[in-house]
């Protein structure tokens, strides 16, 4: 594993492995749809579908045909703040992959009659995805829950009036504004690397840049701005929803890169399966159907996602808080070390998935800005002590009084709930 920092945006991060397989990735950290003006909303969606679709030299079919004839598999991807680029192949490919993908990302060649085609298909995902009672769901939810500005209401999809305006100009435009923005990542795991050839293409490529200072870099860690509403219990109710509820508790925690293991430890301890309100929720006491829960780093929040009655959602709070107001009574001291040992048995089987440890120094930087290694992070984790769990758990206590409960359902029920 080795990682590096070239000019001052692009971090290559290589994983060199005795593998028939290479991957390689670029990601440009804000080249996502979040950083679209009004004016083009929906268009770095439709962008994604249009990169990787020909070169310089070869037009959509003959690049198909190489493609596939050479076993190199292309694909793009958009989320809110990212656009990715990835191509995979065989270790011997190395060179012909490398060269696609930075010719993609650097120098890409944008063509009006893929442009016509990808843009009838954007339009019909729109259309579709906006018509799937999970997704709108979801999206009503979130406004009920968030500032109107907050990054969980930004749709991806975006505007298809904008999209159906496209222009190959709109392309170019922002194409560059991924670049001048952005922190660009790129990632290389398997076989038949050639470091000193990635090095010298991409210094070649960051040359020939102009840089435009009304555009500035953001941080390799930008967050979106999210920021809940004012409550504490919020009911929705919607006629998409299901008959039972669904619960949304949000608990206000510190979480940052000095406790990231300690949290790691505490999820297992106390909210995966095994785990003591895991098992107290579901096997136990049976009040749930399912049970979800992760650390939002952007919110800072434990958030914790469970289905059940509607007429339990009170119980399960209930339960929930003394799961969490006594570290002693449900801390259990055996199942720390046995779930030390058991993770770091899970981590030395992720390594042995190629593109793993890569693309954990490369989440580490778009979380943290720092380039922490998965060898550097297992260290850590074997240093986490009970005190370390018990600062999380104390955390978590000291905030309980804080927390938002949200319930979603089609009954009205929810909205005499006393939480």
């Amino acid at each position: 594993m080795a990682y590096q920092l070239i000019g001052d945006r692009i971090h290559l991060i290589t994983e060199l492995l005795d593998r028939q397989r290479t991957q390689i990735e670029l990601s440009f950290n804000a080249g996502g749809s979040w950083f679209e003006d009004d004016k083009d909303r929906g268009k770095k969606h439709l962008l994604e579908h249009c990169i990787v679709s020909r070169t310089k030299n070869l037009d959509f079919w003959q690049l198909k045909d190489y493609a596939f004839r050479e076993n190199l598999n292309l694909n793009a991807f958009t989320s809110g703040l990212r656009l990715g680029l990835e191509v995979g192949g065989h270790c011997s490919d190395f060179y012909k992959m490398l060269d696609l993908l930075l010719e993609f990302a650097f120098q890409p060649t944008f063509d009006q009659s893929i442009l016509e085609r990808e843009k009838e298909i954007v339009l019909k995902e729109i259309s579709e995805r906006r018509g799937d009672p999970a997704y709108r769901l979801y999206f009503e939810t979130n406004k009920a829950v968030f500032t109107p500005e907050s990054y969980e209401n930004h749709e991806v999809l975006g505007s298809s009036e904008m999209v159906a305006q496209t222009t190959l100009a709109d392309f170019e435009h922002l194409q560059k504004q991924n670049w001048l923005k952005s922190h660009i990542i790129l990632t290389i795991s398997g076989g038949g690397i050639d470091e000193e050839y990635v090095s010298q293409q991409l210094k070649k490529y960051l040359s020939a840049q102009k840089f435009d200072e009304k555009y500035s870099l953001l941080p390799i860690n930008y967050e979106a701005p999210s920021q809940f509403q004012e409550f504490s219990y919020k009911p929705v109710v919607s006629s998409i929803a299901h008959e039972h509820a669904e619960v949304y508790l949000y608990i206000p925690c510190g979480i940052n890169f000095g406790n990231r293991a300690a949290i790691k430890m505490f999820n297992s301890l106390f909210l995966r399966y095994n785990g003591v309100l895991y098992d107290r929720l579901r096997d136990e006491l049976g009040l749930v159907y399912g049970i979800n829960a992760s650390f939002d780093q952007d919110l800072q929040v434990l958030q914790i996602y469970l289905t059940c009655e509607i007429e339990l959602v009170t119980r399960i709070i209930e339960e929930t808080a003394k799961v969490l107001g006594d570290f002693q009574s449900n801390f259990k001291p055996n199942k720390f070390q046995e779930f030390k040992e058991l993770i770091k048995k899970r981590d030395a089987i992720t390594k042995d998935t190629i593109g793993s440890v890569s693309d954990f120094l490369s989440s580490s930087l778009r979380t943290y800005g720092i380039p922490e290694t998965f060898d550097q992070f297992t260290e850590r984790f074997d240093q986490v002590t009970i005190e370390d769990v018990a600062e999380v758990y104390k955390n978590l206590q000291v905030n309980w009084m804080n927390k938002k409960v949200v319930v979603v359902s089609k009954s009205k029920e929810i909205e005499e709930l006393k939480i």
